[in-house]
């Protein structure tokens, strides 16, 4: 028999992450468990419209966009997540029970995340869909667990350059957006 691995899916409209064990061959998946499983709650450790999932494999975390908790979350050692794995680290909320979407934008918050990836460096990029712009976080993956991540060390775009920015590519020293209402 071929061996197990994990997949990581993410399902938006059923409001939780699914982990998966696959068979290499291709065999049908089944979930193993799933992390968010409450509908529609504000706050806390709930996911609620998860958009976008990035793994870091070098370093071992899993970043979850948690759109309408406007933040997003890392877990440590996405080998070992269980059901009631918490995360361990948020940024774009001041904790893990605030899900609040703010009026204005500032390097602290996040408003509709929705896009990730992380590039080479291990930095993390989040298209922040409610704010028109794409904000980096350095080396993520390095901050000890807290109750807050940090600010974002790049703000790019913004209302008048971007148009609710979509979906994000790191490749090769590149970062690729999809400015879904520009068209571009």
């Amino acid at each position: 028999m071929p061996p197990l691995k994990k997949v990581v899916l993410m399902i938006s409209s059923v409001v939780a992450v699914l982990l998966l064990l696959a068979v290499e061959s291709g065999a049908t998946l089944s979930a193993s468990f799933a992390l968010g499983p409450t509908i529609n709650n504000v706050g806390g450790i709930d996911i609620n419209y998860p958009k976008a999932i990035a793994t870091d494999a070098v370093r071992g975390k899993l970043y979850i966009s948690d759109a309408k908790n406007n933040r997003v979350l890392r877990y440590d050692d996405y080998t070992t997540l269980t059901p009631s794995s918490s995360p361990t680290m948020v940024w774009g909320q001041p904790n893990f029970s605030s899900g609040n979407a703010p009026n204005i934008s500032s390097p602290s918050n996040l408003k509709h995340p929705i896009g990730l990836c992380i590039d080479d460096n291990g930095d993390l990029w989040v298209a922040d869909s409610g704010f028109n712009r794409v904000v980096k976080y350095a080396s993520p993956a390095d901050e000890k667990p807290s109750a807050y991540g940090s600010i974002a060390d790049v703000v790019l775009g913004g209302t008048g350059i971007m148009d609710t920015p979509f979906g994000l590519s790191c490749a090769q020293g590149s970062l690729w957006v999809a400015d879904q209402l520009s068209s571009r």
